[in-house]
């Protein structure tokens, strides 16, 4: 193995053609491996940050077949999950979901794939997220981003009556406090007249926590 082959293959990635990064990789190019100037930039982190500027899920898929670590992160904690989910990438989401990755994991801006997906609004994402098994009561509970919210709270700003009843469901505590001191039922707004179902289904499980 050397880092020139290396080198081929993420830019082969960086240039978007799918067919030299299946050659690369069935020449000996290693899916797990940076380069000598990079070492913590990996393929699969390259080829899911490249969605968003076109690059092929197909390379996505390859590197995951050829046996790419899908939990490996960045220097600043950022997994091919989190970035496919913070770029909408949902195809490279679920293919990741389904090969073992992890929504709990935390960059250093202390946000995670499983938080990105609720602020989304993403249904299915968080719900496919949420049947890892992977995403305990500290994670459902914990503080997100820089706003110090919990998910359920910002689940309650968007009304998002589905999202809520999700993370309770997966043992999200309605008792939380985030780090202003609020309770995620603080922040639901002020009911009108474009969504009075989902507003007043968000009151009924953030005060009882029922779904």
């Amino acid at each position: 193995m050397t880092f020139d082959l290396q080198e081929r293959l993420l830019t082969a990635i960086e240039d978007h053609d799918e067919t030299l990064v299946a050659r690369l990789l069935d020449s000996g190019a290693d899916p797990d491996l940076g380069t000598k100037d990079a070492p913590s930039w990996r393929p699969l982190l390259a080829s899911a940050e490249e969605l968003s500027e076109g690059g092929k899920i197909g390379i996505v898929r390859n590197l995951i077949k050829k046996g790419a670590d899908v939990n490996a992160s960045d220097d600043a904690g950022n997994s091919a999950l989190l970035i496919s989910t913070r770029d909408g990438m949902w195809d490279a989401t679920y293919a990741l979901i389904d090969a073992g990755a992890d929504p709990s994991l935390r960059n250093i801006d202390n946000l995670w794939p499983l938080a990105i997906a609720v602020e989304y609004g993403n249904h299915d994402a968080v719900q496919r997220m949420l049947g890892t098994g992977k995403c305990d009561s500290n994670n459902l509970n914990a503080w997100v981003g820089f706003t110090g919210m919990t998910m359920l709270g910002m689940a309650a700003a968007q009304v998002d009556a589905k999202m809520v009843a999700l993370l309770i469901d997966a043992g999200a505590d309605i008792y939380v406090k985030d780090d202003q001191d609020r309770l995620a039922i603080q922040y639901l707004p002020e009911p009108d007249e474009s969504h009075p179902n989902e507003w007043e289904r968000s009151v009924e499980l953030l005060s009882d926590g029922r779904p």
